[in-house]
């Protein structure tokens, strides 16, 4: 009797199991093509904006000379204060972890980086930029960096204020001026 039910049960898992094989191949098929015709559309619907956007003027609010849409008030206040911060409050403390100095660390990384931010594009319009970007920020929280890989937060202070100097020099020359601002100060 075994021998007779025994095919039986191989054509019905093959029936019952090959036709869910094929079914879930068949949606699998229709999910790629689905996903593949979705893309051809964000594609095609790209390069329209694209191609109006070439037309259009560059936006008002974005200054002479500049093709990302970044700008420098967005750099300098969700990048450069809030790292500078950290940085300021972070070096006030007594240093005694590894963490406390790995943040140093990559605090100094970021505001070092964001220094190239703040020379590309077009952003520097003169020397004093220049000069507050590359050489005394970038300068600056390289020196930090090593202090910090020393664990000399004299050191570390000591360029953080001078790096904290770039930042009014640049300021003062480029800043619009308000009276509430005085109050902020």
């Amino acid at each position: 009797m075994k021998k007779i039910i025994e095919p039986y049960f191989t054509i019905l898992y093959i029936v019952v199991f090959g036709s869910s094989a094929l079914l879930v191949s068949v949606l699998a098929d229709e999910k790629t093509s689905n996903a593949k015709q979705k893309s051809e559309n964000v594609e095609a619907s790209t390069e329209k904006e694209l191609a109006v956007g070439k037309e259009k003027s560059a936006p008002k609010n974005v200054k002479k000379g500049k093709s990302r849409p970044l700008k420098t008030s967005t750099v300098m206040k969700y990048v450069i204060r809030p790292h500078c911060g950290a940085l300021r409050k972070v070096l006030r403390s007594k240093l005694k972890t590894e963490e406390e100095w790995a943040t140093v660390i990559s605090e100094a990384e970021i505001l070092s980086e964001a220094s190239y931010i703040l020379m590309s594009d077009g952003r520097c319009p003169d020397e004093v930029w220049s000069g507050a970007a590359t050489q005394t920020l970038r300068y600056c929280a390289q020196v930090i960096i090593s202090a910090a890989e020393e664990k000399n937060q004299v050191v570390a202070r000591t360029a953080f204020e001078k790096l904290t100097q770039s930042c009014s020099t640049c300021h003062d020359a480029h800043r619009e001026k308000s009276p509430l601002m005085d109050l902020v100060e």
